[in-house]
Formats: structure tokens, sequence, C-alpha cells
């Protein structure tokens, strides 16, 4: 049985292999997959003919004192003005952004290269989609206004179906995002067994994996309500037979990421 059959709730599933940047019964809208490389800011395995939009996910942590939803907050418009200067670039489609409800100081940008035009949500995360596969998002008015701990983390994937596909980031009331570690280095076999599929893959570096390096990859979901996805967990179906098996092959979260509930608001 797929995991979706048991997702009572579920909006839409997407997950992907990062190579980003460092510094069911509902049926799901999405879910897609990417590979992150931080040593350097290049993609990995990609196929010339693929033309799967990339996608930056930024997350980061604001001090109280800047507010974007408060349209009297000085420091709150220099933030959201951050966003528009990166709408200027070339090759950027859309991004959103939302505060995620686990710690309303911690966002999230997200940004995508597809094209298409749409509208972001909000949450304390970033994402940005590019249609130019050397287009990235610059921090460094961001490192100025956010808090330097925990520190900016960005990751820049290829979903797997792309975020656009699937009706869009906002399509869904709430998004869980988790980013997942597993040790790289390993034989086919094992690595099969994780991802259902190998291959020559990008590698971190990891302290608590065998090999020292890890596989990192994220997988985001569309949820009705974070409530719904809480009530999954319940079924013991569900753990023994999805759950169980990939948490017994995981490494600890990357510091800054893991586990998050974001509604977007786009940009």
């Amino acid at each position: 049985m797929h995991p979706s059959e048991f997702a009572v709730g579920v909006r839409y599933a997407a997950y992907g292999y990062v190579f980003g940047r460092s510094g069911f019964r509902s049926m799901p809208k999405f879910v897609s997959v990417s590979f992150l490389d931080t040593r350097n800011n290049s993609t990995h395995n990609m196929d010339s003919s693929d033309t799967s939009t990339f996608t930056e996910l930024i997350f980061f942590h604001l001090p109280e004192e800047v507010k974007p939803e408060d349209p009297d907050n000085l420091k709150g418009k220099e933030f959201l003005g951050l966003f528009q200067q990166a709408k200027q670039q070339d090759g950027h489609c859309w991004s959103a952004w939302g505060r995620t409800e686990e710690n309303k100081s911690a966002l999230v940008w997200v940004v995508d290269n597809t094209g298409e035009a749409q509208t972001l949500t909000w949450s304390q995360f970033s994402t940005t989609e590019w249609s130019d596969d050397k287009a990235t998002v610059s921090t460094s008015g961001l490192e100025s206004m956010a808090c330097p701990n925990p520190a900016i983390v960005k990751l820049r994937t290829k979903f797997t179906p792309s975020l656009s596909s699937v009706g869009g980031i906002t399509s869904a009331p709430v998004v869980y995002i988790t980013t997942m570690s597993f040790v790289a280095g390993v034989a086919a076999e094992e690595d099969a067994e994780i991802m259902s599929t190998w291959d020559s893959r990008p590698v971190v570096a990891h302290p608590d994996s065998r090999t020292g390096e890890s596989l990192l990859s994220i997988l985001m979901v569309g949820w009705q309500s974070a409530e719904q996805h809480y009530e999954i967990w319940k079924w013991s179906d569900f753990r023994a037979a999805y759950i169980g098996p990939v948490k017994a092959h995981m490494l600890s979260y990357p510091e800054g990421i893991g586990m998050k509930h974001v509604p977007f608001t786009l940009v």
C-alpha cells in the first residue's frame, strides 16, 4: 500500500533530492524530492533534456522587532523589500514565504523557476523557483536582518514533481517540510532499500554517519491542517509500514531545518 492511502487530509506531496546551496486517503497535492550538495553551487546528475524547475529553500529566524505582517513596521517593510528584489532577477518564476507553526520566529522562503505566475503565502520559510539553473537568491541582505543563530540555511533542489505542476505551494493550507539525512557511500542494495532506487548522488558531510557523509533529501506534503498530519502518526499500520523503516535508516536532522509545518503566502 502506498503511504498516500493512509493520508486522510493530505492535499499534495512532493519529494526530491537536494542539490541545495548552504550558507494519504485524500490524495496529496504534491510530493517533491531533491539532493543538496553544500560543497559547491552546482547541481549533479541532471539530464540536459530535463526541464524540471529548480527550487531554493531558505530557512532563517527573525527577531521580534522585524514584523513584516505590520504595514507600519519599518523593519518589516525593509524585509519584504528583499523578496521584491529577488523577483527582479532573471529566471525568477515565483516565490513564497511563511512562519513555521512550531516556532513563529522561524521562517522559510521558497523560490521557484517554472515561469508560471503564482502568489506566495506566509511562513518563516522562503521558497523560490528558477528557470535559470545558475540563478540564485543572495542572502547578504537577509543576514543583516535575521538572527545570527541558528545560521541561515539555503538549499537548492529539484522537486519531482515541481511545486507549480501540482497546483502551487499555496494549494494546501499547510505545507509539511522535512529534511532527511541518510548514510552515503553504502552498498547499492542498502541505498535502494531506503530510497527505492539508487544512483551516484551528491553527498554532504555528517558527523553521525559511519561513512562521514550523508545523502540529504527534502519531502514536502500539503495538508488541510497540521492536526490532520499528526493524526496520521497515531495509526499503528502507518508507523510500522512506513515511518519505522525510514527512521531506522535516518541520521539526525541538520541544524536549523528538520520537520516544519508552514502556511505559505506568495510574494
